[in-house]
């Protein structure tokens, strides 16, 4: 076998890897190896950078509003030698441009066409995942980035097993008299109260836990139940950033806790929902203060309030 030959073998071994690498949407890319295996390839080839973008639509390419990727960057003088452009049915389109040196040789047809055929299954793998995300985005975020119900539902169906929510706790809180914030500060600096308070929560409870908003000023979530007591410390006070300027503002909130038991079985996603927010509710009433740990005998006063509508409808 003589060196071309070899160099031929070589190049499929690589690309063989690359599209095993690349072809499981079950399971987390091992972007490491495929980062590597461009980079094996490109160096084959005598490449000395590739770069990727994605836009989300035509109209952000012509105004060049998207992503940029660098896989590849032997930071050389160099020039582009062949672009690659991926357009799907949804109109995102990904593109890809591969450089050279300028003191290099150029390609030979044959190196070409290896080379596209490694781009346009790199640009494939790329444009299915980003898609994968976007799609994820609009099902599990709402239009302004706040994780939503359908989320906090996802989050319950993945931990089903009895066993998942041991040492865990739900919460529906929230925000109180956040009307007057938006009146007295402006609805910007209200949207940015709210988005500090959120962030600030999101740290706290971290990837062990969950949170969604359910629309306004009204959020639930999973957290564990050691980080219950600086958790409602949070909510009963929080001092809050509403501008750059750090200037903050003092916000507090009413909460309905429902405490997980050991080995509790869900019947249905809206289980954990049919508890926090009748103590939510409960806590925004007031009588029994601002956080309100939920209880068997919220079911029987439900019940009962239940059987005398039926009786007097």
């Amino acid at each position: 076998m003589n060196i071309k030959d070899e160099r031929m073998m070589h190049f499929y071994e690589l690309y063989e890897q690359l599209a095993s690498a690349t072809a499981n949407v079950n399971q987390p890319p091992d972007v490491p190896l495929i980062e590597s295996l461009l980079g094996e390839i490109s160096a084959m080839f005598r490449l000395s950078k590739g770069i990727t973008h994605f836009y989300r639509s035509p109209i952000d390419e012509q105004n060049g509003k998207g992503e940029t990727m660098v896989s590849y960057d032997l930071k050389k003088k160099d020039k582009p030698v062949h672009t690659v452009r991926f357009l799907t049915r949804l109109m995102s389109i990904t593109t890809m441009t591969v450089y050279m040196a300028e003191d290099e040789p150029p390609l030979t047809e044959d190196e070409l066409s290896r080379v596209d055929l490694t781009m346009r299954t790199t640009l494939a793998y790329i444009s299915r995942n980003r898609l994968q995300d976007i799609a994820e985005e609009l099902a599990f975020f709402d239009d302004v980035g706040y994780r939503n119900i359908r989320s906090f539902y996802n989050y319950l169906s993945w931990k089903g097993q009895p066993e998942s929510f041991n040492g865990m706790s739900a919460v529906n809180y929230n925000l109180r008299h956040f009307s007057l914030i938006n009146q007295e500060l402006g609805r910007s600096a209200g949207d940015t109260v709210i988005r500090n308070h959120y962030r600030h929560i999101e740290k706290m409870i971290g990837t062990k836990g969950t949170l969604s908003r359910l629309g306004g000023d009204s959020f639930i979530l999973i957290c564990e139940q050691s980080l219950l007591p600086e958790l409602l410390d949070y909510l009963t006070e929080a001092v809050v950033p509403y501008n750059e300027d750090g200037n903050t503002v003092t916000i507090s909130s009413c909460a309905g806790v429902f405490i997980i038991p050991e080995g509790y079985q869900f019947n249905h996603t809206g289980d954990i929902m049919e508890k926090i927010i009748p103590a939510c509710r409960l806590a925004q009433d007031g009588k029994q203060g601002n956080i309100v740990f939920y209880n068997e005998k919220m079911v029987s006063a439900k019940e009962k309030t239940m059987r005398v509508q039926q009786q007097f409808p």
